[in-house]
């Protein structure tokens, strides 16, 4: 993987990996139903690895009570190492508090 003007990019992709990519992302769009413990989808704006409607059909097609989309302006692929790096794990916390703060409430241990 190298740096190009502040983003990562990888020199070569392999065709079997893009494949095999491909074929997980459709069985994991068939099991999204199937999902409903909380879920946080974060996502870029400026992200060119993924459609921007990717975050929105996760969002839409998991069954959890407490879902959230948070989207980010300035970041690209891998926002956990970008400029909103600070603000992604906030966002992440934040939503772990009140996961955490909803089970205890309801006995949980």
């Amino acid at each position: 993987m190298e740096e190009r003007a502040g983003r990562f990019a990888y020199s070569k992709q392999s065709l079997a990996a893009v494949h095999s990519l491909t074929s997980l992302a459709g069985i994991v769009r068939r099991e999204l139903s199937k999902i409903k413990a909380p879920v946080l989808v974060i996502q870029s704006r400026q992200d060119q690895g993924l459609l921007p409607e990717s975050g929105e059909e996760i969002i839409r097609l998991v069954q959890a009570e407490r879902k959230r989309l948070v989207w980010f302006e300035h970041s690209g692929h891998l926002i956990t190492i970008d400029r909103e790096r600070e603000r992604v794990l906030s966002v992440a916390g934040e939503f772990i508090s009140e996961v955490e703060q909803k089970y205890h409430s309801k006995g949980g241990r």
